[in-house]
């Protein structure tokens, strides 16, 4: 049976100023929030490093998602040349973030942030870790809860 860990706002803040102060130094110029559940990690990290962020609504659920990720961009100036950081909140299948650097940001300068990064599910491995967890467990992010 699956267990299900409550991820807090301590945990949040936690992970985030720990992944800040891995990343700071590192001269990002602007970050992506992968839409919905990097949102809130992406606009704290955002704040914390005092980047631009930019929100990119991408679900692999959305068949409309290349063209939301293309729309996206388009309008942040010389993106191509930018140093960019792809935070998502979980890297559980990782399939997300797999398709989203091998079919947008091949060849840029583009690194990815978690906050969790689960090794044995995962077919992607983000370069920016908080929290590895080693479980199937099931994480319940407090901002999406009802």
């Amino acid at each position: 049976m699956q267990k299900k860990l409550n991820y807090t706002n301590e945990d949040l803040e936690n992970d985030v100023k720990l992944l800040a102060s891995t990343i700071k130094d590192e001269g990002f110029d602007l970050i992506l929030g992968l839409a919905r559940g990097g949102l809130v990690p992406a606009i704290r990290l955002s704040h914390l490093l005092n980047l631009p962020m930019y929100a990119v609504n991408y679900s692999l659920k959305d068949e409309n998602r290349h063209e939301h990720f293309d729309s996206a961009v388009k309008h942040i100036p010389d993106f191509v040349n930018k140093k960019i950081l792809v935070v998502e909140d979980i890297a559980d299948s990782g399939k997300t973030l797999e398709e989203v650097f091998s079919q947008h940001l091949d060849g840029l300068d583009a690194k990815s942030a978690v906050l969790i990064f689960k090794p044995r599910t995962s077919c992607f491995r983000p370069k920016y870790v908080a929290t590895i967890l080693m479980s199937d467990d099931w994480v319940d992010f407090h901002w999406e809860s009802k």
